[in-house]
């Protein structure tokens, strides 16, 4: 969900060989991507859906390898695994309690890709994203992912405590980033009609 887009833009859907997968294009006045939103929605854990786990991530990389320098990449939503806070891990961390096989299949997605989970940058009151009081399980297993180099256009990401108006067992994660918008030529800026980059504000919710 756009919290707040301060510049015109159109965005359309790209394709995506599964249906827990939404990747959506936003484009500037001129129709150029500027930006990818990847929505995604990965299978629980259970030794019988780690094939199914594995090809959605095979998706999700023939997407990164299909428009790898045209445009910025946000991969957001339910990944349905806990993730290691730290980059130095042992050779079986993913056998400790709170992680399984589908912990390590994302991880080194990130590693391969050079990506990782903003949320995990930055400091959380709240330690969860899914929860469930009937059997006291606190779970963090939302994220938002991006490319390591684009880490610095994200000013934070947060998740956002429960409130009366959320009816769901998630709780969101929202992003407040900047958007690099390139004007042609043929757009008067300023009675300036050079190419040049702007930067806008957005937040984005999952």
């Amino acid at each position: 969900e756009f919290r707040r887009v301060l510049f015109r833009s159109t965005s359309f859907q790209l394709d995506a060989q599964s249906d827990r997968i939404i990747p959506v294009a936003i484009c500037d006045s001129s129709g150029n991507i500027i930006h990818i939103f990847i929505s995604v929605y990965m299978p629980f854990y259970s030794r019988s859906n780690t094939d199914e786990y594995v090809e959605v991530l095979n998706v999700l990389q023939a997407l990164i390898d299909q428009y790898p320098t045209t445009a910025p990449i946000k991969i957001l939503g339910d990944l349905n695994v806990q993730l290691p806070s730290t980059d130095k891990v042992s050779n079986n961390w993913y056998k400790k309690k709170g992680f399984n096989v589908h912990s390590k299949l994302l991880y080194d997605f990130l590693e391969y890709n050079n990506m990782v989970p903003l949320d995990m940058l930055f400091h959380q009151n709240v330690p969860h994203t899914y929860f469930c009081y009937g059997n006291n399980t606190f779970t963090w297993i939302d994220h938002i992912l991006a490319f390591s180099r684009d880490v610095g256009d994200v000013d934070t990401c947060k998740i956002i405590p429960l409130d009366a108006g959320n009816i769901s067992d998630h709780l969101p994660v929202r992003m407040q980033m900047r958007l690099y918008v390139h004007k042609t030529p043929h757009t008067v800026l300023d009675n300036d009609f050079s190419s040049r980059s702007e930067e806008h504000t957005s937040e984005l919710q999952s």
